[in-house]
């Protein structure tokens, strides 16, 4: 059975790696996860609120924004879904937005139920 943070099996986070990256400080990551579970929910407001007025550069403003969150956090799949956004904000490209919105959001899905795995198994 796959652990979180086993990206052989699709891992949302490479919890490895940011591990790594954060000299092994569980409390920091820990940080770290609190202050996305704060800051995401606006920031996917944002995002939407912009794809329905197809406001694209809030598309890609937002989009890079989230990108630069999940690639700090490891998240590999979530931030190049965030930097589809963004491009697509970059080029005006209106027609790709629904698909590449909700590849975006799978993504938090995934990423969403992969802390909550990794919570409760920090849980004694």
């Amino acid at each position: 059975m796959a652990l979180p943070g086993d990206n052989s099996q699709g891992s949302a986070i490479n919890f490895t790696e940011l591990l790594r990256r954060l000299d092994n400080d569980h409390e920091l990551m820990r940080e770290l996860f609190v202050l996305l579970r704060e800051e995401l929910p606006a920031l996917e407001n944002s995002l939407l609120e912009a794809a329905l007025r197809e406001d694209m550069e809030v598309v890609r403003t937002t989009g890079h924004r989230l990108k630069g969150m999940m690639a700090s956090l490891s998240a590999k799949r979530a931030a190049s879904a965030a930097s589809r956004l963004e491009e697509l904000g970059d080029q005006g490209d209106k027609a790709g937005l629904k698909d590449a919105l909700a590849a975006f959001q799978r993504e938090v899905v995934i990423l969403l139920a992969d802390l909550d795995a990794r919570a409760e198994k920090a849980t004694p």
